[in-house]
Order: structure tokens, then sequence, then C-alpha cells
């Protein structure tokens, strides 16, 4: 009786221990699949993002360097691009929070890229988060810690 509950006790202990394993892994960061270097926003996306940009960012909070060069490479390089579009639709503008619709959201975000010199495609970049989760910030070489705000 006592082998048996031993047993059971063990069976038990190696089943919870799959069952918070696979549930730990389940809740880990997806896998960074893509890279902005790829041109994974549009032109013409970029050029909407640009004027809304214009509209909301310059000006009171901004400067037109803001975004770009050693500072942007510096705080984003690497980070998955779902957290700067979050900063930008939840976080943006400064004295607005959340006044940006998703769409707006991502076309600055694609004005933000380009600033960087990083690469249009042909396809529009959309606001799905867990789709922008795997896409990898990466900024070319050339952008250095030389250029400033």
């Amino acid at each position: 009786m006592l082998r048996t509950s031993v047993r059971v006790s063990v069976v038990f202990a190696g089943w919870l221990m799959a069952v918070v394993t696979h549930g730990a892994l389940a809740q880990k960061a997806p896998e960074l699949t893509r890279s902005t270097t790829e041109g994974i926003y549009s032109a013409e996306q970029a050029a909407r993002g640009e004027k809304t940009y214009g509209m909301s960012c310059l000006g009171g909070c901004h400067s037109a360097t803001a975004h770009k060069g050693g500072p942007f490479k510096e705080t984003w390089n690497g980070q998955p691009l779902s957290e700067l579009f979050v900063k930008i639709k939840d976080l943006m503008p400064d004295d607005n929070p959340g006044l940006l619709s998703p769409k707006e959201a991502i076309d600055v975000l694609s004005y933000i890229l380009k600033l960087n010199g990083l690469p249009a495609g042909k396809e529009e970049l959309g606001s799905d988060k867990a789709t922008l989760a795997k896409i990898k910030i990466e900024m070319p070489s050339s952008v250095g810690a030389s250029q400033s705000r």
C-alpha cells in the first residue's frame, strides 16, 4: 500500500512538473523571426505617418531629430517592434495619451523607421501586436551614436 502511494505521488509530481514547465514555455516571449531591415512597411504608410507625426509629435514635445540616430538606436535596437508601437499608441502624445488610432500609430511608427534609414517594402505594416512582437528592431550600421537629437 505504501509503495502504491509513493508511486502515485511520484507520477503526480512528474505530471505537475510537466504542466508547470509547459505553462512557463507557453508564456515566454515570442521568437523574433523578422527584422525591420526587411522592408516591413510601405512608402505610402510612412508618408501618412510623416503627416501625423508633424501634427502630433513636433513642436510641443519632440524635435525633428528626436526619434532618429544614435539615441534611438541605443534605446530600441534589438527590441520587439511591438514595444515601440505600444508606446506610441498608448502613451503618445504626452499631452493626450492614447489619442492616436492603431492605424495612425502604426503609420507614425513606419515614418520613424524611415527616419532611421530602414527600407520600405511593398506591403503595409499591420497593427497586430502579436505580429509586431515577432519583429526585431534592427538598425543599419550607418546609424551610430554620433547622430544626436
